[in-house]
């Protein structure tokens, strides 16, 4: 984390990656990603940050797998819409999710809505996350 605080990006990226090769555990592995997903974002780099999140959820469990699920929506959100309605309805319809309904209609209705072709539907999704969780 010394190199990303002095603003050595790229080092930092090179770093976290040889240090991904030796984690001891899957906790470490997340540890680590989550760090370098950090790194990618200031580096601009969304293709990279999309893959080093599918990694986090992959070693993911429990709350942590959670967490995971969502930042991964959050940055296909940003930066590739088709695969944030993807995963977006395939959590809908497995049992694999572990966000709420409220969440996920936050993120499929998100996602309509920016794609710009299901205006009624995205509507339709963000009114069902705030009547399940209103505030």
């Amino acid at each position: 984390m010394e190199l990303a605080s002095e603003k050595r990006f790229d080092e930092a990226e090179v770093c976290f990656g040889k240090a991904l090769e030796s984690a001891a555990s899957d906790t470490d592995a997340v540890y680590i990603l989550q760090r370098l997903a950090m790194v990618q974002r200031t580096l601009n780099k969304p293709p990279s940050v999309e893959e080093t999140l599918e990694k986090v959820l992959y070693f993911s469990s429990g709350p942590e797998k959670q967490l995971a699920q969502s930042n991964l929506l959050l940055q296909y959100l940003q930066s590739n819409i088709e695969k944030a309605l993807s995963l977006s309805t395939d959590l809908m319809a497995s049992e694999e999710s572990l966000l709420s309904q409220a969440e996920l209609d936050f993120f499929l209705g998100t996602a309509y809505l920016l794609r710009g072709d299901k205006i009624t539907e995205g509507k339709d999704h963000l009114k069902t996350s705030l009547e399940l969780e209103p505030g």
